[in-house]
């Protein structure tokens, strides 16, 4: 299978997501803060977020060990953090069931490729990229101090 294809299990603590693996340019099991220290491929600082809390207030993090997935942008990386990551056998992409454009419409940020029923369970497909461009403008955000719904 070409890893264009491959798709991944990403759990937080509350919620389990589906992520497309070709979206992220390096995994890195995190022990401790100081593994976020390391740059990226590039030499780059990475600019780090809990995935969990950030697309659900309520699902913050526990003591588990963590995962970071690295997704890069133009400027920088974005260091994504789950607990855990899990390779999602028998899936592809075109398993996935894009949004219905009524669906997509209401979402408040384009955050979801679409989704697909693994065990009767529906399971959103993640799209890190996005995410990933939307930390580094909330943070451009906060550091300039201008607001986004202006």
């Amino acid at each position: 299978m070409a890893t264009t294809n491959v798709l991944l299990f990403v759990s937080t603590t509350r919620h389990r997501y589906v992520v497309r693996r070709d979206q992220i340019a390096e995994i890195r099991l995190i022990s401790s803060n100081a593994d976020l220290e390391l740059p990226d491929t590039r030499g780059r600082t990475l600019v780090c977020q809990e995935l969990g809390s950030l697309l659900d207030p309520l699902d913050i993090r526990s003591n588990a060990r963590r995962h970071a997935l690295i997704v890069a942008t133009r400027r920088r990386s974005v260091a994504l953090l789950v607990e855990r990551l899990e390779d999602f056998v028998g899936m592809d992409l075109d398993t996935v069931q894009r949004l219905s454009p009524l669906l997509a419409r209401r979402m408040v940020r384009p955050w979801v490729l679409g989704a697909l029923v693994c065990d009767d369970i529906p399971l959103l497909v993640l799209d890190l990229r996005q995410i990933a461009q939307d930390v580094l403008l909330g943070m451009h955000t906060m550091l300039t101090g201008s607001n986004m719904n202006r």
